[in-house]
C-alpha cells in the first residue's frame, strides 16, 4: 500500500489500513469513480481531497498496475476522524460492485413515466435519497398532490428524461408505443432506461408482433429507439410495498433484472437492493422472457437461489398459455383475489414446472 502525504511525499506502510481500499482498476468506469469521489470527499466535510499516482486531483487516474491504492486523507485537521470513517464506509459499500446487492446509488435525478401501482410506489421509496421527478400521460392537480406528499416533484413527460441519470418506465406496454416520438431527443445515448411493462393481451390488446413470437422487451426498446433494462416487471404491488427488508435480512425476497449493458445493471441492481429486494441477474435483455407472466420468476416472491433456479427452469413454449390462463382465473374470479391468493396462483406455475 502507498499512501501519498499531503505535500506529495510517498510513504510505504503496510496492508491493509482500514483507510485505504484495494481495486482493480478494470472493473469500473473511470466515470462512475469520478463521480462517486465528488460525492465521497464533500459527504459531511468542509473539504477534502483525493491523492492519485502523487497527484492531487479532483479526477480519477490509474496506474497501469492489476491494483492501486487509493488513500483519502483531509487537507485540513479540522475535518474530525468520524467524518472521515463515514466517508470511506460509503467508498467501500460502493466499491463492491461485484455484487449487485451492496451497490447503493447516491443523490441520483431519476425520472418515472407512470405513477400506478409500481410506479408511484417506486417513487415513494426512492424519494428520501434521491432527486425524484414524477410523470404521467398528463400533468394534472392530483399528480402534483401525489408528488408533493412523497417528496418528488410532478414534471410533465419530457421534464423526466431531461438531464437525469436514469429514467423508469412504469406504463403498460402498449403505451410505450404512445410515446411521444422525440421524447428522449437530446438525450444521452448511454442514458439508463427501466421498462416495467408486461404483455398481457386481455388487458392491453393484441399487438402482432408478440403474438407472432417477438420478444417483448426487445419490442419495447424497438418501439423506444434505445436500449433497456427489465427491472421491477415481476413484482406485486403489495410485495413491492410491504415485503421489502434489509440487506442481509433472513428471507430476503429477490427481483431479477435482464440487459445487455453491466454497467446499467449495476446501477440498476442498486435501485432494487434500495427498495428492499436482493438481486439476480436475469441475463441479456432477449432472456428477459424468463421473468415475465406465465413463468416461475414472475411474481413468486422467492429468495436468491430460489429465483435463480425458477430462471433457469422456465418453459418459453408454455409462458403465454399459462400467462393468459392466470389472467383469465383473476378476471372471472367471484371476489377479488388477496395477495396470499394471487401469490399461491403464480407459484402454482413454479410447482407445474
Amino acid at each position: 500500500c502507498t499512501w501519498f502525504g499531503t505535500r506529495g511525499s510517498r510513504v510505504r506502510i503496510p496492508p491493509p489500513r482500514r483507510n485505504t481500499v484495494l481495486l482493480d482498476p478494470k472493473a469500473f468506469k473511470s466515470s462512475d469513480l469520478e463521480a462517486f469521489f465528488f460525492l465521497t470527499l464533500l459527504f459531511n466535510t468542509y473539504y477534502s481531497s483525493c491523492y492519485v499516482n502523487n497527484e492531487v486531483n479532483r479526477k480519477i487516474r490509474f496506474t497501469p498496475y492489476p491494483y492501486t491504492s487509493l488513500t483519502l486523507q483531509t487537507q485540513f485537521k479540522r475535518i474530525n476522524m468520524a467524518s472521515r470513517l463515514r466517508c470511506l464506509k460509503l467508498l467501500a459499500e460502493v466499491l463492491e460492485l461485484k455484487n449487485l446487492t451492496n451497490i447503493k446509488n447516491r443523490n441520483m435525478k431519476i425520472g418515472i413515466i407512470g405513477a400506478g401501482a409500481i410506479g408511484y410506489n417506486l417513487a415513494k421509496k426512492l424519494a428520501p435519497n434521491h432527486e425524484v421527478r414524477l410523470a404521467a400521460s398528463k400533468m394534472s392537480n392530483e399528480l402534483i398532490n401525489k408528488a408533493t406528499a412523497i417528496g418528488a416533484t410532478a414534471v410533465d413527460r419530457k421534464e423526466a428524461v431531461k438531464d437525469v441519470d436514469l429514467v423508469i418506465l412504469s406504463i403498460p406496454l402498449k403505451a410505450i408505443a404512445e410515446l411521444p416520438e422525440d421524447l428522449f431527443e437530446g438525450a444521452p445515448e448511454d442514458l439508463i432506461i427501466v421498462d416495467t411493462s408486461n404483455y398481457y393481451p386481455l388487458r392491453d390488446g393484441n399487438i402482432s408482433e408478440l403474438d407472432n413470437g417477438e420478444m417483448e422487451s426487445l419490442w419495447s426498446a424497438k418501439q423506444l429507439g434505445r436500449p433497456i433494462i427489465k427491472a421491477f416487471n415481476n413484482v406485486i404491488e403489495y410485495t413491492l410495498v410491504h415485503n421489502g427488508k434489509a440487506a442481509n435480512s433472513p428471507e430476503r425476497i429477490a427481483l431479477s433484472i435482464a440487459g445487455d449493458s453491466e454497467h446499467a445493471k449495476k446501477v440498476v441492481g442498486g435501485i432494487v437492493n434500495e427498495t428492499g429486494f436482493d438481486v439476480v441477474d436475469g441475463g441479456k435483455l432477449a432472456d428477459s422472457w424468463r421473468q415475465q407472466p406465465g413463468t416461475p420468476a414472475y411474481c413468486t416472491e422467492l429468495n436468491s437461489e430460489e429465483l435463480k433456479n425458477a430462471l433457469k427452469i422456465a418453459n418459453k413454449k408454455m409462458a403465454a398459455k399459462n400467462r393468459d390462463e392466470i389472467m383469465h382465473r383473476l378476471i372471472n374470479a367471484d371476489a377479488p383475489l388477496t395477495h396470499d391468493q394471487i401469490l399461491a396462483l403464480n407459484r402454482q406455475t413454479f410447482d407445474e414446472n
